[in-house]
């Protein structure tokens, strides 16, 4: 019991600390759609 809740505090610690390490970051991408002459303005919602 007492290895069991040993090991249950050693992964309580190892993810919090890595989650105060965790790093934010966003991703943006452009592009350009080029509309061939099946599409239309109907099927585009």
């Amino acid at each position: 019991m007492k290895k069991c809740l040993a090991y249950s505090v050693s992964l309580v610690f190892l993810v919090s600390a890595s989650l105060v390490f965790a790093e934010i970051k966003s991703l943006i991408k452009e592009y350009t759609y080029q509309a061939g002459e099946l599409d239309s303005k109907a099927g585009i919602r």
